[in-house]
């Protein structure tokens, strides 16, 4: 199980609609409007890059990095 899947399960369970994960910050859902924290520890770029890493497909043409954007679709059991 990839460990963004923890992060997407809490976004499921609670009927959250976004995950936001920001550099600096804790990693939050939003429920109703409002913002939940999902963790304590505020997010480095490394962790971030980490988890997106690790559900990018290996076939990918550009495999996520620090400094720019991708897009991929990721199918979860949740």
């Amino acid at each position: 199980m990839a460990q963004l899947d923890r992060f997407l399960n809490i976004l499921v369970s609670n009927n959250a609609t976004a995950l936001i994960m920001s550099e600096g910050n804790v990693a939050t859902v939003t429920i109703k409007d409002s913002a939940r924290p999902v963790m304590k520890q505020p997010l480095t770029s490394a962790q971030i890059l980490t988890l997106v890493r690790e559900i990018a497909p290996s076939d990918h043409p550009h495999p996520p990095a620090a400094q720019g954007g991708g897009r991929f679709q990721y199918p979860s059991a949740d």
